[in-house]
C-alpha cells in the first residue's frame, strides 16, 4: 500500500489535476470517483486505477483535491480535440470562467445531443478537475475543438448554420428557431458577449418575469440547449 503523500505516482497524479500543460506533456488526465471510472471504462481503458486497497484515504485525498474523498482515482488519456466538420448543433464558449457552468453545460449538450463543443480564447481549461466533475467526463464522448472568432465566422459561412449568442438583451427565445443546426454561443458569467461576437450574429434571450434576476450562464443555457434542438419537433 502506498502511504506517502511524496511517492513518485501520488505526485504525478497531483500535477495530472492541478497542471495544464502537464496534462499536455504526459497525455493524461486525472478521474476521480468509483462510478465515473467505471462508466470511462466501459469505452476507455484506465492508465493506472487507485483505490482503499492500493492507498490510504489521505492520499485519495491529497490525488482528488476533495478534503473528504474516499472512494477511488484512476488516469486515462487526455481527450483530443476532433476537426468538426459534419456536425451541426454546436456549442459555443465564449471566456467562460466558472468551471461548475462548463461543466453543466457539456453534460446537458451530450444530454439533449448536440453534437460538439467548440472553445474560444479566455475560456476555462475544459479539462480544468471541477470541469470534469461536473460534466461528468462528458468530453470523453464529445466531440470538441479550439478556435478564434475568425475561424467561428468562416465554419458559419461554410456550413451555413446561424450563430446564435445568448445575451440578456437579444430577441426573446420564442423567435429563434433554427431546424437544421446552430452555433450556439454562451459568454462569461459577468461581462457577456463582447461587441464583436454580438456582431457576428443574431443575440438571443430567454423571455422572464421582470422581478426576476437573470439566470446564470449555466441555468439560461440548458434552457437554450433544449429548447433550440428540440421545440421544432414538437
Amino acid at each position: 500500500m502506498i502511504s506517502s503523500l511524496y511517492n513518485p505516482i501520488v505526485k504525478h497524479l497531483v500535477k495530472l489535476r492541478q497542471n495544464h500543460d502537464y496534462r499536455e506533456e504526459q497525455d493524461s488526465i486525472l478521474i476521480c470517483g468509483a462510478t465515473l471510472i467505471d462508466e470511462l471504462s466501459k469505452t476507455f481503458t484506465p492508465k493506472l486505477v487507485l483505490t482503499k486497497k492500493e492507498v490510504t484515504e489521505e492520499i485519495l485525498q491529497k490525488i482528488s483535491g476533495l478534503k473528504t474523498f474516499s472512494d477511488a482515482v484512476a488516469e486515462f488519456s487526455l481527450p483530443k480535440p476532433k476537426q468538426i466538420e459534419k456536425q451541426k448543433w454546436i456549442l459555443v464558449f465564449d471566456a467562460v470562467s466558472d468551471p461548475g457552468n462548463m461543466g453543466t453545460l457539456l453534460r446537458t449538450a451530450l444530454a439533449f445531443g448536440w453534437e460538439a463543443a467548440y472553445f474560444l480564447d479566455h475560456t476555462v481549461d475544459p479539462f480544468n478537475d471541477k470541469v470534469i466533475r461536473s460534466s461528468r467526463g462528458a468530453l470523453f464522448y464529445l466531440p470538441f475543438s479550439h478556435g478564434t472568432l475568425d475561424d467561428l465566422k468562416k465554419f458559419s459561412h461554410h456550413h451555413n448554420l446561424p450563430i446564435l449568442v445568448a445575451d440578456t438583451r437579444g430577441k426573446p427565445l420564442l423567435k429563434s428557431q433554427p431546424k437544421k443546426g446552430a452555433l450556439l454561443v454562451v459568454s462569461n458569467e459577468a461581462h457577456g458577449p463582447c461587441k464583436k461576437l454580438s456582431h457576428l450574429g443574431e443575440t438571443i434571450s430567454i423571455p422572464m418575469t421582470n422581478n426576476v434576476e437573470s439566470l446564470n450562464v449555466g441555468v439560461a443555457g440548458s434552457i437554450l440547449l433544449y429548447h433550440l434542438k428540440h421545440a421544432h419537433e414538437r
